[in-house]
This record gives structure tokens, sequence and C-alpha cells, in this order.
């Protein structure tokens, strides 16, 4: 495991949600996602390179095929088999090299990380236009803060070493990565078109184990995996702008059956500048 560019122990992370995933302050349960079922197209086509492995089969793809025709009879080595010969490497060459791309080795590689690793996207603010539009429902959803101290974002991986959050990068380039390159994760799962930089996102990441069940399937037919949220860790909860009432009553209901200790703030427009304010829900 590697750690990406970890947070502060004391930093906060928010998620932004829909109304209709305010069960989740009632289960304390939340969805970690398969890189597919992700929004962004590119989460399941890293460009991984193999480049000596790509060198050693087209070099012995060419001398077996060397091998091939040195081993005819006089007869057969005439210059017309010697010129179907060489096309015939030329066209496997290309082949070869098309298969192994960097893009077909990403999806390949992405077919064996999909299944077994869920992401949970987090944002570093919550008061950001954009993912209010995007993500909780053109400002009728909620945000939740959670505590980045709390051990929910320090679980150990499957080789018992301390996992921690990970800052997402954007850039304009793709980068190509490589078996042995220090920051081949960082690359595959971590890194993002810089169209995506006012998300200001932070990835937490759980395996999927036998004993991960799901729990039914989205829209989309990805499985649904619902992993356990501390109610610890839940330190405060914005309401949007547009929110309906019953969403307000919901959270309070939910908040106080669950007997979680938070702050609840209503998000507010701006009287004088294109941004968020909030307030104190009383």
């Amino acid at each position: 495991n590697q750690t990406l560019g970890t947070l502060s122990e004391t930093s906060m992370l928010f998620k932004y949600l829909s109304e209709a995933r305010v069960q989740i302050l009632e289960s304390l349960e939340i969805r970690f996602t398969q890189p597919r079922a992700l929004n962004d197209p590119f989460e399941a086509s890293p460009l991984i390179d193999i480049i000596p492995e790509k060198k050693s089969f087209i070099e012995q793809m060419e001398r077996d095929a060397q091998d091939l025709l040195n081993n005819t009879t006089s007869d057969e080595k005439t210059p017309e088999n010697h010129k179907i010969l060489q096309e015939t490497i030329s066209e496997l060459r290309a082949t070869a090299l098309e298969k192994m791309s960097p893009s077909n080795v990403g999806i390949s590689v992405m077919d064996l990380i999909n299944p077994a690793l869920g992401v949970l996207s987090l944002s570093r603010t919550f008061s950001n236009l954009l993912m209010w539009s995007h993500y909780a429902e053109s400002h009728k959803g909620f945000v939740i803060g959670l505590d980045t101290s709390h051990d929910f974002f320090f679980q150990k991986t499957y080789q018992g070493l301390k996992s921690a959050p990970n800052k997402v990068s954007y850039t304009t380039q793709r980068s190509a990565t490589h078996a042995g390159d220090p920051d081949l994760y960082a690359k595959i799962l971590c890194e993002k078109p810089i169209d995506w930089a006012h998300e200001e996102e932070v990835r937490i990441f759980r395996l999927f184990t036998q004993d991960t069940k799901p729990s039914g399937t989205d829209n989309y037919g990805h499985p649904v995996y619902l992993f356990s949220l501390p109610k610890e860790c839940i330190k405060s909860i914005y309401i949007g702008t547009h929110a309906n009432p019953s969403l307000k009553e919901r959270i309070l209901k939910y908040t106080t059956n669950q007997k979680l200790n938070i702050s609840i703030f209503e998000m507010t427009i701006s009287r004088s500048r294109y941004e968020l304010e909030y307030q104190q829900c009383v």
C-alpha cells in the first residue's frame, strides 16, 4: 500500500449527497464504489506500459518466425516465401503492439481491480456551488462532514499496513505508468482530468472480500457495497438551500435516534457574492 499525499489528522472531509441518501444517517452505512461505476470514463482506462515484456515478446515472436523459415526445406526458401514471412512478422508485431498498448493493458488491469476495490470520494470543501449542483441534487440534498482523525480513515490493508486518505491530482496530460513505478497506484487510482479540479477530491479505499455482500444494484447494474460508517466520525451536516422541509425533519430525527453529537447547519445564498453561506440550524 502507498500513502499518496495524506492529509493532516485534524482536517475534515465532506460527502455531498442527494435527499434520497439520507438513510445513511439511519443505517450508518455508506457506499464504496467500483472505479468503473464512477462518473469519469477515464477511471476505467489507466495507461500502463509493459515495455520490457512487450519488447521481449516481440523479439521472441520474430525469432520463432525466423526459425520456422530456417527449418523449412531448401525448396521452400524462396524469395516469395521470405516476403510472406516478413509481411506476417510485420502484421504480428502491429497486432502485439496494439494488444499490449498502455491503454489496452490498463483496461486489462482494471478488469482485475474493479471487482475487488471500492472508492469513497470525498471533498475538502462543503461550499462548492458545482458540487452542490452535481452531487447534492441541485442544492436539494445535504453534505456530511467527517473527522479524518477517526480510525475509519486509517484502516489496515490486507497486507497489514495502515492506509490513509489519498488526495486526487488533476492534470491535462494522462500519465502512463509501469510495474515498479513508485507512483503506480497514484496514477491508476488518484489522477483525474483538470476539469474535475473544483471537486478538491480525497479518496479512501476498501477491498471487497468474500464476506462483502452487495445490498443490491444501482441504476446502471453495478453492485452496491455498503460499509459501516462510525457515528463518532460524523461531526457536521449542511442542509442544501433548496432542500425540502421534510429533509431537515428526517435529518433531525435520525441524528437524534442515533445520538449523534454533531452540528447541523443550513446553507443560504449570499446577498452580495456568488457563494454560499451557512447558519446553525435551530
